[in-house]
């Protein structure tokens, strides 16, 4: 039922929680729905998560969303699914985006990220400090709910914020490229104005 769900839609947001190496959840946001691929179970169960979430993540026409994306890529690479397809990186949008404004500022959290463009994230930035602490673990069953509202806030705005980031990404580089424009044509204006002016 979830793989048919999710080879309807188009765009997806992923994440993962790990700790100690071992990945404990996978988080989807596909068309107003949030899964949470529970990797703490019993051997078929997991292959079966595996095979979904591979299903997902080589399918090339739909666009996987993630904020840095290096160390989710690598967990999931450890379980065998590899090969991301259509993967974009709110991280690197938004570096791609201070390079265009040519800003110092390259790398930011998902929590200020989100705070930069109107998502609060209310438990984003107390839970990462008890990680931290090791305060947190991801291993203990049930899970606990706070956890859980945690896990699904960290997908539950990335689309969102992907299309804003590329929309701004768009907007600066049309804007650059009209001040480029509009510069070689007054370079072009200075030159034709220097040959004549020669021939005269």
């Amino acid at each position: 039922i979830v793989q048919a769900h999710l080879s309807t839609t188009s765009i997806v947001a992923v994440d993962a929680e790990y700790q100690n190496e071992t990945i404990y959840l996978v988080q989807l946001f596909a068309g107003n729905v949030i899964y949470l691929f529970d990797f703490y179970v019993d051997h078929s169960d997991r292959l079966e998560l595996i095979q979904c979430l591979r299903y997902l993540m080589q399918n090339i026409n739909i666009t996987k969303v993630f904020h840095d994306s290096r160390q989710d890529v690598f967990q999931l690479n450890k379980l065998g699914i590899d090969n991301i397809a259509s993967l974009v990186d709110t991280q690197v949008l938004y570096q791609m985006n201070q390079e265009l404004k040519k800003s110092q500022e390259k790398r930011i959290g998902l929590g200020p990220l989100l705070r930069m463009y109107g998502y609060d994230h209310k438990l984003k930035e107390q839970v990462h400090r008890e990680m931290e602490e090791g305060k947190i673990d991801w291993s203990k069953r049930p899970l606990d709910e706070r956890l859980t509202k945690y896990a699904a806030e960290d997908v539950s705005y990335l689309i969102q914020l992907y299309q804003k980031l590329e929309e701004e990404r768009q907007q600066l580089t049309q804007e650059i490229y009209k001040a480029y424009s509009t510069s070689l044509t007054k370079t072009k204006d200075l030159t034709i104005q220097k040959q004549t002016y020669l021939e005269i």
